[in-house]
């Protein structure tokens, strides 16, 4: 049995580690066109990146995760 760990791509009720997620955007930035990420610091601050500086695209990018989320479709695939 080896030691590494297994790599689920697919929805998890369980917390992913930060470094795990960036290196998956990493890997397949190329695949992006637009890109938000929020988070929390470690001081418990929310903190935003984005790939485009237009308010409108953000919120689209915001609007639609919330409807796929609330909906059931989002699942956590990639």
């Amino acid at each position: 049995m080896s030691d590494e760990p297994v790599i689920l791509n697919m929805f998890t009720s369980l917390d992913i580690p930060v470094e795990r997620v960036v290196n998956g955007l990493v890997e397949n930035k190329d695949e992006l066109n637009q890109l938000l990420a929020l988070g929390f610091n470690k001081d418990g601050v929310l903190v935003s990146y984005s790939s485009t500086a237009d308010i409108g695209i953000i919120l689209e990018l915001l609007e639609s995760f919330k409807y796929n989320l609330l909906s059931g479709e989002y699942r956590g695939e990639p």
